[in-house]
């Protein structure tokens, strides 16, 4: 929701009015513009974390599992892009209810406005009141000062009526929270179900990027038009390059997991064709072969679903990679690596 003009200019002053006014909530769009940096800014959060939740995420069936395997997410520096999947709301809400709150914030906002301008003269004429007494003699006291009372119960009640008008406004804009909470989650539950968007990130993201405002479904519809430019992201390509040799596993029975993860890594290009540069993918895998090693033992140990497999090697290799290394750890590192 947009912050009112008022909440972002001269909030010093609570009678402030301001010089146009906002359009009131309806049933908003989004521009292509805004749409496209959401889808972008989801895609690289969503790759980096695909192996925390990419799993997680084909098998949820209700808004609390959906949270569950997002949260891991909550730590992100644009959390915000998720917060409406990530906030627990307290019933379930449809797009119609959406749009009556948002059409009752809407008016609540524009009463403020109007509020905020009718405190303007009854202020200044208080303030005048009040500079009177200041300069009246002894014989208009009396009168000078029965006019300020009268001007202080004016302002008060105009005062009261903003403070009601706030107080609402603020009422309504956590209700509409939550229910937009609930309608994000629903209609991403609904289009995960399907098995529209869970199989990659950018899927994914172009069905969240227009949340709450466009449902899951005109959200993917409209953002698979538009081409992503950080598509895909090196994070993805990794996980997708451990996930492909996991499923190549039937064809080289005769080795063993972790001997048929050496072999195809040898067999990723040393170069990109064209760029004549390093492949930053086998550069990764390869060099770093003896985390990956530790990381494939260890979720070989884990008593896990057989589509987990490449999701729990992921995480780990990423996790041992971040740990601290000492001597010992660096030289068996490099015994272990690919040439």
């Amino acid at each position: 929701m947009e912050q009112s003009n008022s909440e972002t200019e001269n909030t010093a002053s609570p009678f402030w009015v301001p010089s146009s006014r906002r359009r009131l909530p309806g049933r908003p769009t989004l521009d292509k513009q805004t749409l496209v940096g959401c889808r972008d800014n989801l895609v690289r959060i969503l790759s980096v974390e695909w192996a925390e939740i990419g799993w997680q995420l084909k098998h949820v069936s209700s808004q609390a599992d959906l949270r569950q395997a997002l949260s891991p997410l909550r730590e992100n520096s644009d959390s915000n892009l998720l917060m409406h999947f990530l906030r627990t709301p307290p019933a379930i809400a449809t797009g119609k209810e959406v749009r009556l709150t948002r059409r009752r914030l809407g008016k609540i906002i524009e009463r403020r406005y109007d509020l905020q301008g009718d405190c303007n003269d009854p202020l200044n004429q208080y303030r005048e009141a009040e500079a009177a007494v200041m300069e009246a003699r002894s014989d208009q006291l009396w009168a000078v000062r029965s006019e300020l009372l009268k001007r202080q119960e004016k302002l008060s009640a105009v005062r009261n009526e903003l403070s009601a008008a706030k107080q609402l406004e603020q009422t309504l804009q956590d209700e509409l929270a939550e229910k937009e909470a609930s309608f994000a989650q629903t209609e991403l539950i609904r289009i995960l179900q399907e098995r529209r968007c869970a199989l990659n990130p950018l899927r994914l993201a172009n069905a969240m990027a227009g949340a709450p405002f466009l449902s899951a479904r005109v959200s993917s519809a409209r953002c698979s038009k538009i081409v992503c430019t950080v598509w895909p992201q090196f994070e993805f390509q990794v996980f997708r390059k451990i996930e492909s040799i996991w499923e190549s596993r039937e064809r080289y029975k005769n080795l063993s997991i972790v001997d048929l993860y050496r072999q195809e890594i040898a067999k990723i290009p040393r170069t990109i064709e064209r760029k004549r540069i390093e492949n930053p993918l086998r550069k990764r895998l390869a060099v770093d072969f003896g985390y990956l090693k530790s990381a494939i033992e260890k979720a070989l140990e884990v008593h896990s679903e057989l589509d987990q497999i490449p999701f729990l090697i992921k995480s780990s290799f990423d996790n041992d990679r971040a740990l601290p290394t000492t001597a010992l750890i660096r030289t068996l590192a490099a015994w272990e690596r690919i040439d």
